[in-house]
């Protein structure tokens, strides 16, 4: 199994589950009276002005179908699943000694300008996103695109941009410090070819599969 199929099926497996805890949500409320958790609550609402039906309806058709419970139930692909994925990956399959960085706030890291930016808790438009793993000195963004469009050309673009700041770093400071962009799925791998332009010898980048310790 490759990377991206190990993400992929890690993302099918969690989508079920959102389903069945969806439905549970559901039910629990018809039949209990239990309140509706807020982010259901949330999605619920929404499909009563897109679908212009009644609360009872919504909640009823999420109850007997997994279709209508899909459009309420969160998105795996949204939770941060594809990065913790990759590194499951990479540490479980690939045996290599990635460590996840937080998301934000204490610990987490970004560039900006050729620099790190320590502990954000908000993101910059001059700045990364949050850098995502490290293996030893080697600083890892990890991205999960399958399918083309809008949105995930705005992950590509994120990839460069990682790319361009980690350049900017690695001319700026002379240590032993490399960067690497993992990324995975059919639509962002189309993409190494162009984004390789913006590496170096000590910025990469590559997928789970034939990404290198360094």
């Amino acid at each position: 199994m490759t990377g991206k199929e190990f993400v992929k099926e890690g993302i099918l497996a969690r989508d079920k589950e959102n389903i069945d805890e969806t439905q549970f949500a559901l039910l629990l409320h018809i039949e209990e009276g239990e309140p509706l958790p807020v982010w259901l609550e949330k999605k619920v609402i929404k499909e009563m002005v897109l679908c212009s039906l009644r609360r009872g309806e919504v909640i009823s058709e999420g109850v007997n179908s997994r279709i209508a419970a899909s459009k309420l139930a969160k998105v795996a692909n949204r939770q941060k699943l594809p990065e913790q994925l990759q590194i499951e990956y990479l540490v479980k399959i690939r045996g290599l000694s990635v460590e996840k960085l937080p998301d934000n706030g204490e610990g987490s890291l970004r560039i900006m300008n050729g620099a790190f930016v320590y502990n954000s808790s908000r993101s910059n438009i001059e700045a990364t996103k949050t850098i995502d793993a490290k293996n030893g000195n080697d600083f890892i963004s990890l991205k999960y695109v399958q399918d083309a469009g809008g949105a995930q050309d705005n992950q590509v673009n994120d990839v460069k941009k990682f790319l361009e700041e980690a350049i900017k770093y690695t001319e700026n400071n002379k240590n032993n410090y490399t960067f690497t962009a993992i990324v995975d799925g059919e639509y962002i791998e189309s993409k190494i070819l162009e984004l390789k332009q913006f590496t170096n010898d000590k910025v990469k980048i590559h997928t789970s599969d034939t990404y290198k310790t360094v």
